[in-house]
Formats: structure tokens, sequence, C-alpha cells
């Protein structure tokens, strides 16, 4: 998400017209359920490719928002914005496959329903998107994953690059140009390496008492005498640099875009930092917020 207090009006409101597209197009793709599995991910999928490959197929429009009909809305069209459309729902689709793979019965109950409802969406995504094999290559990178999980790989660089080139490899294949598909594939690189290390860690203590892999607990060898808190400050300036590396490199892939998007900058340069800061100082961050709101209430 992008840090909204550095946006201009007009560059938040263009923002939205992405995931109000993005949303819209996933109704008409796949079917309205599906609608209920949009994430900010595809939104910055979308400015990524769009910026990329320098689109000039972008237009927005105004409706009614199918939640709220009596709500006046903005729906950015692009072929991008349907592609990410229907790879949200191909990456929801495999994500329920792997829960039910994973979870024994019948803890995997709700996602056999949630399969069910969803099979008819996935259908119609993977028929969008046959010309660029998509399907077959999320498929084939949440198979490795697994088998790393399953295996309890100690090597997490072995896991994170599994999530980031599929990630990388579904926003090239969108992107015709073969340059601009490059810069897509980078972006996709390290936006993947990033959400999967800062999801890792966001997961820490939850992974540590369910007994789920978690690859920082096997990359930085847990203690017994450390409880979840402990071993999370003994990693933190590790994964903070790490995180940090991939955002330099995002903003430096970035410069490369054939079109210019201050959104997308905002994310990168802003957005992202804050919500690691967010995860991996929580306490600080708080603290923080609670201040700033205090400076900012009116002292009456």
């Amino acid at each position: 998400m992008p840090h909204k207090p550095e946006l201009k009006v007009k560059e938040y409101e263009y923002y939205k017209s992405v995931y109000c597209g993005i949303c819209k197009q996933m109704g008409a793709r796949c079917g309205c359920f599906s609608r209920f599995f949009l994430s900010y991910d595809s939104v910055f999928m979308a400015l990524s490719q769009m910026a990329a490959a320098g689109a000039d197929d972008i237009s927005v429009s105004e409706g009614r928002c199918v939640v709220n009909p009596f709500k006046k809305v903005h729906f950015c069209s692009s072929r991008y914005i349907d592609y990410c459309a229907d790879v949200s729902v191909l990456l929801v689709w495999h994500k329920i496959m792997d829960d039910i793979r994973d979870k024994g019965f019948p803890k995997s109950i709700p996602a056999h329903l949630l399969s069910l409802l969803m099979s008819h969406p996935h259908r119609r995504a993977m028929e969008h998107t046959r010309d660029f094999d998509t399907d077959a290559r999320i498929k084939r990178s949440t198979d490795e994953l697994h088998a790393l999980e399953e295996a309890h790989s100690p090597n997490m660089d072995e896991a994170a690059e599994t999530f980031f080139s599929m990630l990388a490899d579904v926003m090239a294949a969108g992107v015709e140009d073969e340059s601009a598909g490059r810069v897509a594939y980078e972006m996709g690189k390290n936006i993947g390496r990033w959400i999967y290390i800062l999801d890792a860690y966001n997961d820490i203590s939850e992974d540590i008492e369910s007994g789920d892999y978690n690859p920082l607990l096997y990359r930085y060898k847990k203690r017994e005498d450390e409880d979840a808190s402990q071993f999370a400050e003994r990693i933190r300036d590790d994964v903070d640099y790490t995180l940090a590396q991939c955002v330099y490199n995002l903003s430096i892939t970035q410069s490369l875009c054939r079109r210019e998007d201050p959104v997308l900058r905002n994310i990168v340069n802003m957005g992202l930092s804050g919500k690691q800061f967010s995860v991996l100082y929580p306490a600080e961050n708080k603290k923080k917020t609670e201040q700033s709101g205090a400076v900012g209430s009116d002292p009456a």
C-alpha cells in the first residue's frame, strides 16, 4: 500500500481506480465471488506491469460500486488490469490447494468448501491466461515450495527464491515486450523476496506454537532457551538489512520503467518501508503512531 499522506489527491484517486478496476474485472471475468479475494498485492502487480511496459491503453471511467451501489467510483481499465484480475484468482486457488494439502482433517474443511466455490472462477481465469501458461507456472512453484517446507529446508534463500521466482515469472509473462518483461521480472523478484521474508518474520510466534514450517527458525537456529519474542529480536537486524536490500533493488529497477508512476514510486520508497517498520518494530511503531495522533489532535 502507498503512504497516503505523501500522495496528491489525484494520485490517490488513481490508486483507488486501479484497485476498483481489478475488483470489477475479477467479477466480470471470473465471477462475483472471486472479488472477495482481491488483495493489494494484485494492485502492486498491475501498477508495476503498466509502468514497466509503458502501457498505452490505460483509461479511467466512472461507475457504481457493486458493494455500495449508491457510491460512485472510478475504474481503471487496461489489458494489464485484466491479466492481474485473472492472476489474483489463480493465486487464491493455489493457496487454497496448498491449505488442503498442508492441513489434515478437520482443519482443511474450510479450504475444501472454498475450493468448491472457487473451482469455476479458477477454470475461467485459467482459460484467460492459457497463452501465458500462468496457472502451470504457479502450480510448479507451489509444488516446489511445498516440497521444501515438507523437508524443513534450512536454506531460507532457496525457499524465498522459489516464491519470488513464481511472482517474477507471472509478472513478466503478462508483458509482451521482452525488455519491459525483464524489468517486470526484476520487480516481481524483489517484491516477492520482500513479501516472503517479512511474512515469515511476522508469523514467527504463530509458527512456533503450531509447529508449521518457518524458514527463519531453521536459518537462524532458534535456541531452546529462547521464546518467540527473544528469537525475533535476535534476528531482527539481519532481517531488516535483507528487506532493505529488496526495497533498494526495487527502487533501482523502478527507474528502468518506461512509464513514470508516482504512486508506484511512493509504494516502493515509503509504503514498503513503513510496513516493514511496523512489523519489525511494533512497539516503536505504536509509540510513533500515538505521538503522531497527539500532534495532529485538536487541543480543544
